[in-house]
């Protein structure tokens, strides 16, 4: 998935101190700008806290600690430095941007909503607002509002492909495959290289049922990034959908050693199973899926249902009760569970003598 972004515009500011520290302290936030930059956070972290030693109400370092904080996903530190540079100024667009970036990486997306249209009503136009503005959307199903905002982007800047990029995936959640496919392309056309344009493509082939031209975009990732585990996902479920199941197994097989999997790869992978008739092997990636997330309740349903159709009634049943207290109201499990219990009935009364 597309990223947001944490770069401001940063502007001077230089109350609270006499001219002699203002002068020292602005050098040090230039220096310690500028090691940020460059990825020394180490060194970028002492210089914008000496600066902010001598001058605490250095709006520009306080902006700039806060997102090297945030670059490094230390949240409640950079609230800290956000929320100082708010109170100093509570009408800088940037400063209640960041407050909105925060939000955004702690996934609140109403918190990062309320500051950013704050922003905006403050007079932000920053290409990262508006993007994290879609981006905020986009999160929170608001494809539409998403949309209007990578549109104003691109309209600005045509060659910001990350906007088409976030573009395609809004026009995706929207069910318009072809303007999905146009922005996506026009995303790759501008940057060839990027893995997450092509996954996002892919995806949309998958909706689109051309399962094999998603696979052949996919192994065109992993022969550049073999470690990329979003995209060996993708390509299981590619492969399931052009039936070419024992390669969606060796996908998953592959991120389950990597320690990658998600609950989604065990239960794609045991429907893999079986469509290879391996219920054995279904039932094992079963098990392992339940145990490492008792709360999924298809697992333990289609878990149940492979045990009952073993003869194993005590455990099968036991599992389908799981899925109902977990799903109390799904028809479905109900339907199971009377069907079930009727069958053992029936089972058992035929084994009791005369």
């Amino acid at each position: 998935m597309v990223k947001p972004s944490h770069n401001l515009h940063l502007k001077r500011s230089t109350r609270g101190a006499d001219s002699f520290q203002r002068r020292h302290a602005n050098n040090y936030y230039l220096m310690g700008r500028q090691r940020a930059e460059e990825g020394d956070w180490t060194e970028a972290r002492i210089l914008l806290q000496r600066a902010l030693d001598l001058s605490p109400e250095l709006i520009p370092a306080l902006q700039t600690m806060a997102s090297l904080e945030l670059s490094l996903e230390n949240c409640a530190a950079a609230r800290i430095f956000a929320e100082r540079a708010v109170a100093l100024d509570p009408r800088d667009a940037d400063s209640v941007t960041l407050l909105g970036n925060i939000a955004l990486t702690e996934h609140d997306m109403a918190a990062a909503l309320a500051a950013y249209q704050r922003a905006l009503d403050l007079g932000g136009e920053a290409p990262d607002l508006y993007f994290n503005t879609g981006l905020a959307h986009m999160f929170q199903g608001n494809p539409e509002q998403a949309a209007d905002f990578f549109q104003r982007i691109v309209a600005q800047d045509p060659t910001h492909h990350r906007a088409w990029d976030a573009l395609g995936c809004t026009r995706r959640m929207m069910k318009d495959y072809p303007g999905a496919i146009n922005a996506l392309l026009k995303a790759l056309q501008l940057d060839p290289n990027s893995c997450d344009a092509r996954d996002h493509l892919a995806q949309v082939l998958l909706d689109t049922d051309n399962p094999q031209r998603a696979s052949q975009i996919l192994e065109s990732v992993l022969a550049v990034e073999p470690q990329r585990h979003t995209t060996r996902h993708l390509l299981g479920m590619a492969s399931a959908a052009a039936q070419d199941f024992q390669r969606a197994v060796e996908c998953w097989r592959e991120l389950i050693a990597a320690g990658m999997a998600s609950s989604d790869a065990y239960h794609l992978l045991a429907n893999a199973y079986i469509h290879l008739d391996d219920t054995a092997q279904a039932r094992e990636t079963l098990q392992t899926l339940v145990a490492l997330y008792p709360q999924h309740v298809a697992g333990h349903m289609q878990l149940a249902l492979l045990l009952l159709e073993d003869g194993e009634h005590v455990e099968g049943m036991h599992h389908l009760e799981q899925a109902k207290l977990l799903d109390p109201q799904n028809p479905v499990i109900a339907h199971a569970l009377l069907t079930a219990e009727a069958l053992t009935m029936y089972d058992s009364t035929r084994t009791k003598p005369g």
